[in-house]
């Protein structure tokens, strides 16, 4: 019987994760950046950057010991 491990499991999870949430950032911007001059591509690059963090920090969350009370 094959069983279904396979090495660093845990972190290629993680890493298909992060990938998915940059592709459907990057495809959700990708129409203002083809539009956009440089100064304004530096500032949605930022926001997609922003918006990167804010979904690590989402997807990262552990509830406190009082919150689970």
């Amino acid at each position: 019987m094959k069983n279904k491990f396979v090495a660093d499991g845990y972190r290629r999870f993680l890493q298909g994760k992060k990938t998915i949430s940059s592709e459907s950032i990057e495809g959700k911007y990708a129409a203002e950046l083809t539009n956009a001059g440089p100064d304004e591509k530096e500032k949605i690059r930022e926001r997609m950057a922003e918006e990167h963090r804010q979904r690590e920090r989402a997807l990262n969350h552990k509830p406190s010991a009082g919150t689970l009370w």
